[in-house]
């Protein structure tokens, strides 16, 4: 990685910015291109207004509403860091398309393949929404596990865990035997335990070679 260049007062902001932009801490970068933290918020600001569809027909005071409003639904989200904050932002955009397409197909006397094109954009965008939310759980330590159980490999004088697992889904419970394959191996059918919890195990011996 190349060295961090010392920032001076005299730096030529256009030169700087070429050479060590990526390197140098955000509140030099303030003193060099004289940003303040007002002007970062305001941008901060313009980045979530940019996402929202204000039609000029609306007066000053809805157009205010929708960015109050937007504004409230980025900061529930409570970004930690800025891999979160992007995709803080993104949600608020995708949350803002999706709404207006669905807006969009409930207009009285349009033909249907225009409502039909909407609504197929709104389903697209909202199933969106719930990929930027499990990627921003996952950021956070709070996606599900998913253990998919391929080999298993058993030591001669060993003990092998056959257990029972119970879904959260409305559908049979998972259960799998696992077969001999001689020489102390096992072989058994992949098992997809997504969103299983276990609810009894019981030891198997397996008998010396």
């Amino acid at each position: 990685m190349a060295k961090r260049q010392q920032v001076s007062e005299k730096t030529d902001p256009t030169a700087f910015a070429t050479e060590v932009f990526d390197l140098a801490p955000a509140a030099k970068l303030k003193d060099v291109f004289g940003v303040t933290d007002k002007d970062v918020l305001n941008q901060k600001m313009n980045d979530i207004i940019g996402l929202l569809w204000l039609p000029d027909a609306y007066s000053d005071t809805e157009k205010h509403a929708r960015i109050v409003k937007a504004t409230e639904l980025f900061e529930s989200l409570a970004p930690s860091d800025g891999a979160e904050a992007m995709l803080a932002l993104q949600m608020v955009g995708t949350h803002s398309a999706a709404m207006e397409c669905l807006r969009r197909a409930m207009i009285p006397g349009q033909l249907l393949p225009a409502t039909d094109s909407n609504l197929r954009s709104a389903q697209k965008l909202m199933a969106l929404f719930t990929r930027q939310m499990e990627a921003i759980n996952r950021h956070r330590g709070k996606g599900q596990q998913k253990v998919t159980v391929e080999y298993v490999n058993v030591e001669p004088g060993a003990q092998a865990i056959v257990g029972t697992v119970e879904t959260g889904r409305s559908r049979p419970n998972t259960s799998r035997q696992i077969h001999s394959a001689g020489n102390g191996e096992f072989e058994g059918t992949a098992i997809d335990i997504s969103d299983a919890r276990p609810v009894k195990r019981r030891k198997v011996k397996v008998p010396r070679p």
